[in-house]
Parts: C-alpha cells; sequence; structure tokens
C-alpha cells in the first residue's frame, strides 16, 4: 500500500532562532524559499538525487541508493507543508551497492570490478518500479521497452534484441570493440564499433593499422554498415539524441570526430587538424551545438569546449566554430548552460558561448529557475541572471526536477521549492538596490571571491537548522558523480 506523508513545520519551529535579520514591516517581491529535511523521507539517508524519470527520485547515504520516492512539487508550494510518497519495487533488487544509470532506466548494483547486475526497471509515474529484466551481463533498455543484451565470447560477442512482446534476436559479432544503445530512433535500438583485422602500418614499424566499422542493429535486429575505413587510432561509439558519434585517427593526423544523423541518414567527419584535441566525444545541446569532452595535446588534462556545427545536408564534410573558452565541464541541458570555470566557479553560458555570470556553486535549469550559492547564501535566480527568491545559508545546491532542489549546510541535506507566486518573503533589513541584484550581472560576468573550501559557521545561529521559511538555518547540497559503466556512481559531496 502506497505510503503518503504530509510534514508540517511552522509549528514545530515557532521559536527557532532566525537565520538572518528580518524586518517585519518590509516586504519584498523575492520568491520566499521553503526546505524539509531529507531524513524526514528516509531516516537513514544522507542525500536525494533524481532518477532518469521524470518526477522519480531516490534517497542516497553513504554513495548508494536507500529507497524511492515522489514529491507532490505543486501541493508543497501552495500549501507549505511538504507531500511526498514513498516507491514500492516490485520484483527482486539488492540493495548492497545499488546504483542507478542517469540515462535510462536502469538500476546496479557495484562491485570492486565494476557492475556486478544490472535491473531495468518501468516506472508507473506514481508508486511502483516494475523490474522489467536483470541480468549480470551488459544490457540497455530503451524508453520503449526493447532491451539489447552483449554477451562476450572469446574475441566474439552474442548481441540480442529482445522486443517488448518478448521476441529475441541474436547476432553474433566477431571483434566487438564497444556497443551503444539508441534511445531515440523508430528504427535502430544500437549501435557497434568492430574492429576487424590489425596489422603493422607499412608507413612506420611503430604503427598499427585497424581495419574499423560502425553498425547499426534495427529493432527487428537488423544489421547495417555505416562506417568502414583502415586507421591508425579509434574510439569506441556513443549513441545520443538523434546521432551516433564516434572518433578515429590516422597518423601523422589528429584525431577525426564523426557523427551520423540517424534522421537524416548522413555522416558527418570534422577536420583532423587537432582543434578537437585528442579522445574527443561529442554532446549534443541543440540541433547545431555540441559540447566536445577531449583531451589537451601536450597535457594528460581533459576539458569541456562548446562547438557550433554547420551540417550541410549535401555535404558530408562539416564546418564548425569553437565558442568560448575551454572549462572544467560543460553541461548538455538547455539554452543556458551550466559550466565549472578554470578556477573552479560555477556559472552558466549561453550557446554562443558567453559567460553569463559566476557563483560560488550552481546547478542546472531544468525550469525557469535554478539555485546558486554566492557568499554562503543560496537563493533562485531566472534565465536573466536576476535573483527571484530571499537568501537561505548554504553550502551547495542541486536541481532535481524544475521546481525541486536540494540544498546543503553543515553536512544536513534538505528539499527545497518555493512558494506560489505571490507569497513572498520578508525583506532582509540589510538587504540594498545592489543586493537585489546579488550575484548577477549586467554587462559583465559576476566577481565572484574565490572560495576558501571551509564552511564557517556562525555561532549565534540556531543549531536546530530548521526551515528557513520559519526564520531558522537551512541547508544547500551538491553530491558528486562518477560515470561507472555509462551509468553514474553517487559518491558523497559533490554531484554534477
Amino acid at each position: 500500500m502506497q505510503t503518503k506523508r504530509i510534514i508540517a513545520y511552522a509549528a514545530a519551529f515557532a521559536t527557532s532562532v532566525s537565520m538572518f535579520s528580518v524586518s517585519a514591516s518590509a516586504a519584498s517581491s523575492k520568491l520566499k524559499l521553503l526546505t524539509a529535511p531529507v531524513t524526514d523521507i528516509n531516516n537513514e539517508a544522507f542525500d536525494v538525487s533524481a532518477m532518469y524519470d521524470d518526477d522519480l527520485y531516490c534517497t542516497v547515504s553513504e554513495g548508494f541508493v536507500k529507497s524511492f520516492f515522489t514529491v507532490d512539487t505543486a501541493a508543497w508550494r501552495k500549501s507549505g507543508e511538504l507531500s511526498f510518497s514513498d516507491v514500492n519495487v516490485d520484483g527482486e533488487v539488492d540493495y548492497d551497492k545499488l546504483g542507478y544509470m542517469n540515462d535510462e532506466q536502469m538500476l546496479y548494483n557495484e562491485s570492486e570490478g565494476g557492475i556486478d547486475r544490472r535491473y531495468a526497471y518501468d516506472f508507473n509515474g506514481s508508486d511502483t518500479m516494475a523490474i522489467t529484466y536483470q541480468s549480470e551481463d551488459w544490457f540497455f533498455c530503451s524508453d520503449d521497452g526493447y532491451i539489447i543484451v552483449s554477451e562476450w565470447g572469446d574475441g566474439y560477442a552474442t548481441v540480442s534484441v529482445i522486443s517488448p512482446d518478448g521476441t529475441t534476436t541474436e547476432l553474433r559479432e566477431d571483434n566487438l570493440y564497444s556497443i551503444g544503445g539508441i534511445n531515440d530512433s523508430d528504427k535502430y535500438v544500437a549501435a557497434l564499433f568492430v574492429v576487424g583485422n590489425s596489422r603493422q602500418s607499412k608507413v612506420s614499424d611503430d604503427l598499427m593499422e585497424h581495419d574499423l566499422e560502425v553498425a547499426l542493429i534495427t529493432k527487428d535486429g537488423e544489421r547495417e554498415s555505416i562506417y568502414k575505413e583502415t586507421m591508425n587510432y579509434f574510439g569506441g561509439v556513443s549513441a545520443y539524441d538523434g546521432y551516433v558519434g564516434f572518433y578515429t585517427q590516422s597518423s601523422p593526423y589528429a584525431a577525426q570526430p564523426h557523427l551520423f544523423d540517424l534522421e537524416a541518414q548522413m555522416m558527418y567527419s570534422f577536420p583532423s587538424d587537432g582543434e578537437f584535441g585528442y579522445d574527443p566525444k561529442l554532446t549534443r545541446v541543440t540541433d547545431d551545438v555540441f559540447v566536445n569532452y577531449h583531451g589537451v595535446y601536450g597535457s594528460e588534462d581533459y576539458v569541456y569546449t562548446l562547438v557550433k556545427v554547420d551540417t550541410k545536408k549535401d555535404d558530408t564534410k562539416c564546418s564548425f566554430s569553437i565558442l568560448g573558452d575551454n572549462y572544467k565541464f560543460i553541461d548538455n541541458n538547455g539554452s543556458v548552460i551550466l559550466v565549472q570555470t578554470a578556477d573552479d566557479k560555477w556559472g552558466y553560458i549561453n550557446t554562443d558561448g558567453e559567460l553569463l555570470a559566476t557563483f560560488d556553486d550552481a546547478s542546472e535549469f531544468k525550469g525557469k529557475y535554478a539555485p546558486v550559492v554566492k557568499d554562503g547564501k543560496a537563493f533562485l535566480i531566472n534565465k536573466d541572471m536576476k535573483r527571484v527568491s530571499e537568501k537561505i545559508d548554504a553550502d551547495g545546491v542541486y536541481t532535481l526536477d524544475k521546481d525541486l532542489f536540494s540544498v546543503l549546510v553543515d553536512d544536513e541535506v534538505f528539499l527545497m521549492t518555493y512558494a506560489v507566486e505571490g507569497k513572498t518573503a520578508e525583506s532582509d533589513d540589510t538587504a540594498s538596490s545592489d543586493d537585489e541584484q546579488a550575484g548577477l550581472v549586467t554587462e559583465e560576468p559576476a566577481d565572484v571571491p574565490e572560495k576558501t573550501g571551509e564552511t564557517t559557521t556562525d555561532t549565534a545561529k540556531d543549531d536546530s537548522k530548521a526551515n528557513p521559511d520559519t526564520g531558522a538555518a537551512s541547508a544547500a547540497v551538491v553530491i558528486g558523480l562518477m560515470t561507472v559503466a555509462g551509468g553514474i556512481l553517487l559518491l558523497s559531496r559533490k554531484r554534477r
């Protein structure tokens, strides 16, 4: 039976010490922030994270999933009381070192060697996650219910396509190097990268030549070859948002990225002049803007670069331009894009590569607002980089959904949303006209002070850390994510 809980805070913390001074007579147009501790959802949890499905979240402790839940954010925003529901798992799942994939409906058990077992699930949108398939072998689960399984043998792999009605088609693939699931095509379910015969190059004794092939697998189990070349170096295949990507390299030239447009059935090859770095990986942001994650020649460093691509339908060659600077991180979501700068600030660029603002911490836009931290205070901003909410004490922030965020303070995590428009916060009596635009820019990026790495705590604040909307302290967080076998391993403290 579904469990639903309503948690009210106003009465419980009516006598809490204020986290900031408030002028009772002053009114503000800033949105009122609402928070609730994660431990009220699961008292063993430290953090929360967003799952692949909309409106599905998990609690996390020591880096691994503990439980699943949904939040009625609209009801919370309207009433001021957190409303959430437990989500039950229908099927066997081992919760020991349980993680989840961020790009498909899949859970997994971590092991020292990688992943022990994977679980495909189907979320009904309210209270149940049904386990639909599980295996110790690698497999991919598409949104429309296709399962692609690869079982690796000695020099070959058996690739199985299991349709939603249970029909299975098997293909034997010799010399399979990598496989990637395709989730956004009416026709294809997987891409294969095959390394055939390898031999010493005639050009140099120090080089090897490899016969390479990229092929697509259709939903009815057919194989279609889209690329064949002999090259000295190569990278595995990946699939995303209408494209299949990979790179090859022929010495002495630099690595050459390739993109295959699944809808247009066109292969676009980028110049091999070194501007894309080595080991380039392209991820789509908009129709013509991509993020390139690549190595820097002469260094072991990897950086992110925003690239605008002109893919002319009558030409297989791409013209491109690099937009803005290199970054430690660039998100691939939306028209206002989250970045991490070289000096470890977090901020936003637009699709022209222009830096809009920087903060001590920030998270992505999934709706019209995003959470940021500046000078120990968290608040929401809009896409014009203007502050729209009151401020609360915080160390870090993370976007869960369009109106739902998490915040961390003093190693405690809270869920956060904002009251419906019209219910605004009382103004901070230290505010000024400049403060109304704190952390924001008009013509130049925000000048954010260097972060020391240590959190300072005002001893006058109440240790109870109650909700900021009741006048007590609150918190903000980011938990780290590490990619593991195409998925996400939850790590404590920083998450991107």
